[in-house]
């Protein structure tokens, strides 16, 4: 289409297809390892035509309301395990038998407190204060916190957060989340009966800018050995750096004036996406300006993940603009 109108595309274009989810993109990850060379570029735009909850998190927009992010939050995912005693011994031992799920909610609760600070040597010394542009942006964006409390069906919510606070704790703050847990039996049954002796989880670390996965999980490691849980066990399962792009460079600029006269305002920027995805474009790609073109879609479109054509109609002429004004800057 851009060659019959236009005429030769200005520019070299890559394309590297995701099929989605936390599987897609570990596949991803391994085959961009694998090619790096082949995957070199100035810059990189992620398309997440068809809104994706899972990238850009909920927001009350309008649905012709484009949206940018510059970049994506990192994540350290890990496994704690515990095993007390290889037998199960029976219930009314818990005086003298050490139980595993005991043991592993206190190495779990030493790790954070009720508010939500991380409690590991070390977590924060990296962190930057955000500076004058990134606050500006995050005054600007709508307060989703009513819609989500109502589509989860709660009160409230964590501490009450909304508005910029709500903002800056979700796309600026790193924490630690447990995900899973589990006492290693197969029923109830067999769990009144006996004591637990084994007890894992699954915890993820959502890490901001400065912050480097390996770095974290050594201090994790640390912390559990010098709080007197050196039997916990710990094995890394993921590990994803976080990526972040400046509004001020020249690529970012641009994604901005092509997706605004693409749709005649401004679009919705985020200074980073809350999700960290896709890990494969972390480790090996220049700087990320990730772009959605439609606001969330209803929940028949969401199943295929489907765009209404006038939505496509936009995200093709976003494209467009952004080959002819790379084009016209090299």
């Amino acid at each position: 289409m851009y060659k019959k109108v236009l005429g030769n595309v200005p520019v070299n274009i890559k394309y590297l297809l995701d099929e989605g989810g936390e599987k897609g993109a570990s596949a991803l990850a391994a085959e961009t390892v694998l090619s790096k060379e082949a995957l070199g570029a100035d810059c990189c735009l992620w398309d997440v035509t068809a809104y994706r909850e899972e990238v850009l998190g909920i927001w009350p927009i309008e649905r012709n309301s484009p949206l940018l992010a510059l970049g994506t939050k990192g994540l350290l995912r890990v496994e704690l395990y515990t095993q007390t005693a290889t037998v199960l011994p029976p219930a009314l031992y818990g005086t003298i038998v050490p139980n595993a799920i005991w043991r592993l909610l206190w190495a779990l609760n030493s790790l954070k407190d009720v508010r939500e600070e991380v409690l590991i040597e070390g977590f924060y010394d990296t962190l930057r204060p955000a500076n004058d542009e990134i606050v500006e942006q995050l005054y600007t964006l709508p307060d989703p916190a009513r819609l989500l409390a109502e589509r989860w069906g709660m009160k409230q919510l964590l501490l009450g957060l909304q508005g910029f606070q709500l903002h800056y704790a979700h796309l600026l703050t790193p924490t630690c989340t447990v995900r899973s847990f589990t006492d290693g039996t197969s029923s109830s049954q067999e769990l009144s009966d006996f004591l637990p002796t084994v007890a894992g989880a699954q915890v993820d670390f959502s890490l901001v800018p400065e912050q480097s996965p390996a770095d974290i999980f050594a201090k994790l490691q640390r912390h559990l050995h010098e709080k007197g849980f050196a039997d916990i066990q710990v094995r890394q399962v993921k590990a994803t750096p976080p990526i972040q792009t400046t509004f001020t460079t020249s690529f970012t600029q641009l994604i901005y004036q092509a997706t605004s006269e693409a749709n005649g305002h401004e679009p919705i920027l985020l200074p980073i996406a809350p999700s960290s995805t896709p890990d494969a474009l972390a480790q090996s790609l220049p700087p990320i300006v990730i772009t959605a073109q439609c606001g969330p879609q209803d929940e028949e479109q969401r199943k295929d993940e489907n765009i209404a054509v006038q939505y496509l109609a936009k995200a093709i002429k976003q494209m467009v603009l952004i080959f002819f004004l790379l084009g016209s800057k090299s």
